[in-house]
């Protein structure tokens, strides 16, 4: 599975437009991919500003002493963010309900870009949430137990710190995916 962005239109020169995220079945190897939008999964559409100024950034404080870091994109570079929406993500067959996810990332080799860099997908999970999720029994991993048992703060976890955060006056975690992309044909 793979994540696939439609962006209408695919062009920096422009203040923005309307971005899709959808699930995609690529082909290998990288170098003459092909892919198709597969329309069982993921779908999300949300408007996008591209510039050189007000990229997509962590929340403040929200992030701590974690190594390697996140990627942020650079100011001053072309760069896209997308305007909030609510997604479901799955992950390894695990479903994750983000809210107010914004994606953005750093545009590359000129216009129309080819690339992103330094991409960045963020949205909320809240604990009530992930106290939820029950992991599968095959998971490699926290096997029968909450979501939450495996984030810092979150039940049965065993770390002493706490990486919950208050958004909206809810308690959970932000959720930040680093991504590079290339352009692909779609099929």
């Amino acid at each position: 599975l793979s994540f696939l962005m439609l962006f209408r239109p695919l062009d920096t020169g422009v203040a923005g437009g309307t971005l899709e995220m959808v699930a995609g079945n690529c082909t290998d190897p990288v170098a003459t991919t092909q892919c198709t939008i597969d329309s069982a999964f993921l779908s999300a559409r949300t408007d996008f500003a591209n510039g050189t100024n007000g990229c997509i950034s962590v929340v403040p404080g929200s992030t701590s002493g974690y190594s390697p870091g996140i990627s942020v994109p650079t100011n001053g570079n072309a760069c896209f963010s997308s305007t909030a929406t609510d997604i479901s993500l799955s992950i390894l067959g695990i479903p994750l309900p983000l809210q107010d996810v914004q994606i953005g990332g750093e545009f590359t080799g000129g216009n129309p870009p080819t690339g992103i860099t330094n991409g960045l997908i963020k949205g909320f999970v809240p604990e009530t949430v992930a106290d939820s999720i029950i992991l599968p029994a095959d998971s490699p991993v926290g096997a029968n137990q909450p979501l939450s048992s495996l984030l810092i703060g979150g039940s049965g976890n065993c770390d002493p710190g706490d990486d919950r955060d208050t958004y909206n006056s809810v308690v959970g975690w932000w959720v930040y995916l680093n991504y590079t992309a290339a352009a692909v044909p779609l099929q």
